[in-house]
């Protein structure tokens, strides 16, 4: 692997700022396992153009005109945007300047699944190039909502969440294909430390887990439980709540032992009208519980397992939504902050691991007006250029948070996703008012530069290409 002069002094900035010469040696260990696996992707991949429609704006610009529904589609906006002329097609906007060249793959990022890695001057990223799977996997709606890199990291398999028997992504091809070997009823995906993955029961008779050394599936640890994310706590150990059942409890299973026991709420949740919680997501060896519909972050501490917290110092809202509000989240190392895009809510949801603070951002009022209804995310992924996108659900919505400067892109696509969109019974519907049945996509899975998406309602597999 070579590095020119300019990446070098890049990476010696970043060592003498972070004072942390061990983990970047590990990180440099995965860049180079990362390349040979974006060497072996890249034979595969397609040759689509970008949109040639977009236009992208940012949330540094200002006073323009909220959009109407009869504005093209294709458009970006954001929370703040300037009255400058309309770029031309393929033009790229960014917060800091007008059309900012997309970097290279030379001068990517290449950073682990999980998102850790260098962080690129965001505030010049363009947006990625959205590309089509080969492939229709039409039918057996709410498909899947768990994504597991399988088969040495060259396919990507998605476990069904209601019906069918799952979907199976061929990296390297670019192709996606129905499957059959497993059971109905799992929902996300946890990456543990020891390599397994584990899936959580929506609706199946417990757990799943994979063990990438061997290619061994286990399902049906514990019971049907209703835990829709967990996260890892202590080495092994994954945590995740209850969705629903109004017991507010919140489940352990040790992976290395498959062990499993289940931890009591706070006495005062009894309150609350609605008890279940959603997601969970770990940093620093804690584990933070996402509020759904309930008004604050649930918080565990490394190896305690008897009962879990809330965090009282802020009063989750969702900026006037406050049901529904977060779902999934990641750890976004470069600014050590959980980052939770909404599903229902009008924010972005920041956790600090450290200070425990939590943070609601607004998002531009703009998208709120455009997209009232249902759910804006479902998951959420980092990318290469370090900005955190989300997965466009019920709407056909995509949107990003730079955590670093808290802006917010994003972009009405409409017409980009009608592929992947099963249509209403009655054609005519508009789903700027009503949303698409069962949604666009679902979960999010990064691999070297893509991001994978779930398939929800409609017959097309979809990657995000950096």
């Amino acid at each position: 692997m070579i590095f020119n002069r300019k990446k070098n002094k890049k990476l010696i900035r970043f060592i003498m700022n972070n004072d942390r010469l061990t983990d970047v040696i590990g990180k440099l260990e995965t860049l180079i396992s990362e390349l040979k696996a974006i060497r072996y992707q890249s034979s595969g991949e397609s040759s689509a153009e970008k949109p040639s429609s977009g236009e992208y704006r940012s949330s540094s610009e200002s006073s323009a005109e909220r959009p109407s529904s009869a504005e093209s589609s294709g458009e970006y906006r954001s929370s703040a945007e300037s009255s400058a002329e309309r770029p031309s097609s393929g033009e790229y906007r960014s917060s800091a300047e007008s059309s900012a060249e997309r970097p290279s793959s030379s001068e990517s990022s290449a950073e682990r699944s999980s998102g850790e890695g260098f962080f690129l001057d965001s505030s010049k990223s363009s947006w990625p190039k959205l590309e089509w799977l080969e492939g229709d996997v039409s039918g057996s709606y709410l498909k899947t909502r768990s994504l597991f890199l399988t088969h040495g990291g060259k396919k990507i398999t998605c476990l069904p969440y209601k019906q069918g028997g799952g979907l199976e992504i061929d990296i390297a091809a670019g192709t996606i294909e129905k499957i059959t070997k497993f059971p109905v009823g799992y929902i996300g995906q946890t990456l543990v430390s020891n390599g397994k993955e584990v899936s959580n029961p929506a609706w199946a008779k417990g757990f799943s887990i994979y063990t990438p050394e061997t290619g061994n599936w286990q399902h049906g640890i514990g019971h049907q439980w209703q835990v829709r994310g967990t996260a890892e706590g202590e080495e092994g150990v994954i945590y995740g709540p209850q969705f629903m059942g109004g017991s507010s409890k919140v489940l352990w299973l040790d992976t290395n032992t498959n062990k499993f026991n289940v931890m009591m709420p706070p006495e005062d949740r009894k309150n609350y009208p609605f008890q279940g919680n959603w997601g969970a997501v770990g940093a620093k060896g804690r584990v933070f519980i996402l509020p759904f519909a309930s008004p604050y972050v649930g918080f565990i501490e490394k190896g305690y397992k008897s009962r879990w917290e809330e965090l009282k110092n802020h009063e989750c809202l969702g900026n006037g939504h406050p049901t529904h509000m977060y779902t999934h989240g990641r750890y976004h190392e470069q600014s050590n902050l959980i980052v939770s895009l909404p599903r229902r809510s009008n924010a972005i949801l920041t956790i600090n691991p450290d200070t425990l603070e939590v943070k609601e951002i607004p998002l531009p009022q703009e998208l709120i007006d455009l997209f009232p209804q249902k759910a804006k995310s479902f998951d959420c992924e980092i990318g290469p250029d370090g900005w955190v996108y989300s997965s466009p659900w019920a709407h056909p919505v995509m949107f990003r948070f730079n955590p670093l400067t808290n802006e917010i892109d994003w972009k009405n696509m409409k017409e980009e996703l009608k592929p992947a969109r099963r249509p209403h019974q009655n054609p005519a519907t508009d789903v700027d008012v009503i949303a698409a049945p069962d949604g666009y996509f679902t979960a999010m899975r990064r691999v070297g530069n893509e991001i994978y998406y779930g398939v929800a309602g409609g017959g097309k597999g979809l990657k995000l290409v950096f």
